[in-house]
């Protein structure tokens, strides 16, 4: 008769102990969890580019989009040192496509679907010709590269 209740005896406190085995789980879990950084401020940009990739006569390209450099083939981007830039890819092809700009630590994200896009944006940070480019093998060998200038 006492094995039996010693074994009632734990089925009764099982609930209480699972209780508070996932307490103990949560408030680990809670522990372990890093605040969120308060958000930062956006800085304000000075200039804005967009470009859309293309295809044509087995070449590959970026074209501009508005402003100055609207229906540009790897139209050379112009800004001042100092100035926040932000240059906008749409994928205009369908294939995987980025931006680069080595020299100032600028890559974009890959786009690789029609009408995606992505967004970077960076400081001019040094003055000079810099070359932007499509990192994706091949593309920058097939025409996808143009020129952002800085002036100092």
């Amino acid at each position: 008769m006492r094995p039996q209740r010693a074994l009632w005896a734990m089925r009764a406190r099982l609930p209480w102990l699972l209780l508070l085995l996932a307490a103990a789980l949560l408030g680990a879990c809670a522990t372990a969890v890093a605040p969120q950084a308060a958000p930062q401020e956006a800085a304000t940009v000075d200039v804005e580019f967009t470009l859309r990739t293309n295809a044509a006569g087995g070449r590959l390209f970026f074209v501009g989009v508005g402003g100055a450099i609207d229906g540009v083939v790897n139209p050379t981007l112009e800004v001042t040192m100092g100035q926040r830039v932000r240059l906008t890819l749409v994928n205009d092809d369908g294939m995987p496509h980025d931006v680069v700009v080595r020299e100032l630590n600028v890559a974009s994200r890959q786009v690789s679907s029609r009408g995606a896009s992505t967004t970077v944006e960076f400081d001019a940070s040094m003055s000079g010709s810099f070359a932007y480019w499509c990192s994706i093998s091949g593309h920058r060998q097939a025409g996808m590269e143009g020129l952002l200038v800085v002036t100092g």
